[in-house]
């Protein structure tokens, strides 16, 4: 087995058999100060950044704006803002705040839209509620990238065995910040 450890997260990989154990930790309950420090210390770190990934999923006791105040502060500060998140209230908060791009998987998208639709749909109401651009990840389905200059349907030829999809959105969102 393969051990990937992450803070709060230990995940296991079996790659004879692809059997999957994740334990995930319980993250600590952050209090409104917390997030309001949060923040204000990310405010101060994205001076000068050319790109701002603000990814992940609400910690216990989080408002869902957290994402959008986050998001908020990193467009404040010029960067190219990217936002990241499983959590649909934390998704459709930060949409207002008109972040560069989006990446939710199909599945997220969906769950923030009433239910699985086609992706171009997808994308194009996640524009009308704020996104500049989205990049929905669909899985063996590749991908599709959308903005105002049009729609790309994106996908890789098939690997010859998955052993496990997971970590493949972070690895997404973390090549196109890098690019």
């Amino acid at each position: 087995p393969v051990a990937a450890p992450t803070r709060g997260t230990y995940t296991v990989v079996d790659p004879e058999v692809g059997d999957v154990l994740e334990v995930h930790e319980p993250s600590p309950t952050l209090g409104d100060d917390e997030c309001e420090a949060l923040v204000a210390a990310a405010a101060d770190s994205f001076a000068g950044a050319a790109v701002a990934v603000i990814a992940g999923s609400l910690p216990a006791g989080a408002p869902p704006d957290l994402h959008a105040r986050l998001a908020r502060a990193a467009s404040a500060a010029g960067a190219f803002t990217v936002v990241d998140t499983s959590s649909a209230p934390a998704l459709e908060r930060a949409l207002a705040t008109r972040p560069d791009l989006v990446t939710p998987n199909a599945a997220e998208a969906a769950a923030l839209l009433g239910g699985a639709q086609p992706l171009e749909a997808m994308a194009r109401a996640l524009r009308e509620r704020g996104a500049r651009a989205v990049w929905l990840s669909a899985g063996p389905d590749g991908s599709l990238l959308a903005d105002g200059a049009g729609v790309w349907h994106l996908a890789a030829p098939p690997p010859a065995r998955v052993v496990n999809a997971v970590g493949c959105g972070d690895a997404l969102v973390g090549g196109l910040a890098a690019g």
